[in-house]
C-alpha cells in the first residue's frame, strides 16, 4: 500500500493502529488485492504521531523520506517489520520500535536523539550507524541480542540500561562520551573494543 496525499504533512495518534489485516504479508484483502507489507509514505508527510503503526504486526518495510520526528510507540509491536528508511528522522521518541522482533536494517543517519526503550527487544538488529546521535535514553537498546556493533561518534550521553544485554556487541564507538548511566554495558558478553575518551564518567 501507499499511503499519498498532497497536503497530509503528519500522521496523527493511533492513524494505523493494529491495521493488521490491511497491512499484511501474503493475504488478501476484502478487495482481494494482494497487500505487500510495504508502506511508502507520500514525501510530504514529516512527522509521526504516537501510536501511528503500533501494533500492525504483517508490516514489512517502511520508507518515509522526509518525517524528522517518530512519536512514541510509533511501530511498537511490528514483529515482520525488517527495514525501516527514515533518512531525515532526527528524533526517535520513547518504546518508538519496542519489540520489533525482526528489524534488522534502520536508515537514519541523521538522528539526534535515541529516545528511552525506543529499540528494546529488537533481537534481529545487527549494526546500528547513527553519526550525529548525541544523546540516547534509558534502557534504549536493551535486549538487542544480535547487535554486533555501534558506531556514534557524537553521542555524549547514554542512559542507565541503555545497552544492558546485548550479548553479540563486540565493538562501541563514542569518542565523546561524557556520560554513562548505571548498567549501560551489563552483561555485553562479547564486548572486547570500546572506543571512549579518558575521561568518562561513569
Amino acid at each position: 500500500p501507499v499511503v499519498e496525499n498532497a497536503s497530509l504533512t503528519t500522521v496523527a495518534a493511533d492513524a494505523f493502529d493494529e491495521c493488521c489485516t490491511q497491512l499484511c504479508r501474503n493475504q488478501t484483502d476484502a478487495g482481494g488485492a494482494c497487500c505487500s507489507g510495504d508502506i511508502v509514505i507520500d514525501p510530504a508527510i514529516t512527522s509521526l504521531a504516537d501510536h501511528a503503526f503500533d501494533g500492525c504486526s504483517n508490516l514489512i518495510s517502511v520508507e518515509m523520506s522526509l518525517v524528522t520526528v517518530v512519536g512514541s510507540f510509533a511501530f511498537r509491536g511490528c514483529s515482520s517489520l525488517i527495514s525501516v528508511n527514515m533518512s531525515l528522522v532526527t528524533s526517535v521518541e520513547d518504546y518508538s520500535f519496542y519489540s520489533c522482533s525482526s528489524l534488522t536494517s534502520v536508515n537514519m543517519s541523521f538522528l539526534v536523539n535515541v529516545g528511552s526503550k525506543a529499540f528494546l527487544s529488537c533481537t534481529s538488529l545487527t549494526s546500528v550507524d547513527m553519526p550525529l546521535v548525541t544523546s540516547v535514553g534509558n534502557s534504549a537498546f536493551y535486549i538487542c541480542s544480535s547487535l554486533a556493533s555501534m558506531n556514534m561518534p557524537l553521542v555524549k550521553s547514554v542512559g542507565a540500561s541503555a545497552f544492558r544485554a546485548c550479548t553479540s556487541l563486540a565493538s562501541v564507538n563514542m569518542p565523546l562520551i561524557s556520560s554513562v548511566g548505571d548498567l549501560s554495558f551489563e552483561s555485553c558478553s562479547s564486548l572486547h573494543s570500546f572506543n571512549a575518551p579518558g575521561h568518562l564518567s561513569l
